[in-house]
């Protein structure tokens, strides 16, 4: 089992612990409560988020992880577990950019085999202008306008999050575009001649 190489946070609303009981019954390593980002970054967290937690505590917690300059924490997975829940709720928490959604009841079995394939595999992350996280084109193009069409430039990060070693950026990102001296005139001569 690769989860006992991995800790869990968990956010759930005040006094519940059932993220705990779950991160606890597949088997974390360490299994925290939500205020413990800082403690969690080795070898891979992942953060487990109730849904029915509060709406803004969940989405400071995505936006302080996929802006962390720490890629323990940018890439970390994020998993949001929900009870009977709609299915626009369910694409809001695509778009937002959470890594997973997973809904209950569900075995111990299924609940380990959805963790681990946030594991050991190439991911890719998107970043533009006002988004960083996994490809939000999963979501059926009707149900999310406008997230499938980013605006400017997209980034592409690769990594793999293995958890024995941790995150690990398999491609780095490609530099910023520069200008080759002359190219311009070239091209130019070049359609011209």
């Amino acid at each position: 089992m690769v989860l006992d190489h991995c800790d869990a946070v968990c956010l759930s609303p005040p006094g519940d612990r059932t993220m705990q009981l779950l991160a606890e019954r597949v088997g974390f390593r360490l299994v925290l409560p939500a205020g413990h980002t800082e403690a969690a970054s080795d070898p891979v967290c992942f953060f487990l988020i109730d849904f029915r937690a509060d709406d803004e505590e969940k989405r400071q917690l995505l936006l302080r992880l996929r802006s962390s300059p720490a890629p323990a924490l940018r890439f970390a997975p994020v998993i949001v577990v929900v009870g009977s829940c709609p299915a626009e709720e369910v694409m809001r928490y695509i778009h937002l950019g959470f890594d997973d959604v997973i809904a209950l009841p569900a075995s111990a079995a299924n609940l380990s085999a959805r963790f681990e394939a946030q594991l050991n595999c190439e991911r890719t992350y998107y970043e533009t202008a006002t988004y960083f996280g996994p490809d939000r084109r999963r979501a059926p193009r009707d149900e999310l306008p406008n997230a499938n069409r980013p605006a400017g430039r997209v980034i592409e990060h690769h990594f793999i999050r293995d958890p024995l070693s941790g995150i690990r950026l398999v491609r780095p990102p490609p530099a910023p575009f520069k200008a080759i001296p002359g190219l311009a005139e070239t091209m130019h001569h070049l359609a011209h001649n």
